[in-house]
């Protein structure tokens, strides 16, 4: 936001205190909203999941959860019969919390590793527009933190 608020203000100057406003009308609403989001994220700290594709790894680091493996054994790659057995023994070894899976890709490994184990999958929206509840970069983290029920 800052960057932005630097970019604007110097290609039109005349409206930098508009630009400010807004600007600073965001960052507090961000930190609030950061604040609460931390603490509804702070009870899946240390817990393990699985993704799909490496999503939401700023959101796994930022709160201490733990990923266990990625259905995509390469981004990009659709997973293998291969693939998804390797994943099964890392599930059968170790407690997995959560599968999560993007509103983008097709979700039928993480359905059947989902049953086969009993773990939740949760489809999260990855980015601004992946679902019409996420209009903005607010309301996309607030529908993640919906999502998981946190």
């Amino acid at each position: 936001a800052r960057s932005i608020l630097s970019k604007l203000s110097a290609l039109d100057s005349r409206n930098a205190q508009y630009y400010r406003g807004r600007h600073d009308d965001f960052a507090r609403v961000w930190s609030a909203k950061s604040a609460e989001w931390d603490r509804k994220f702070a009870s899946l700290k240390g817990k393990r999941v699985i993704e799909y594709h490496k999503n939401f790894d700023y959101i796994l680091r930022r709160h201490g959860i733990v990923l266990a493996g990625t259905i995509e054994p390469l981004p990009g790659i659709p997973p293998t019969s291969k693939h998804v057995e390797k994943l099964e023994g890392i599930i059968a070894s170790g407690s997995i919390a959560l599968i999560l899976q993007d509103v983008y890709n097709s979700d039928d490994a993480a359905r059947h590793l989902s049953k086969k184990f009993n773990i939740p999958m949760v489809k999260l929206p990855h980015d601004v527009g992946a679902v019409p509840s996420a209009e903005g970069v607010i309301s996309l983290f607030d529908e993640i933190v919906r999502r998981l029920g946190i």
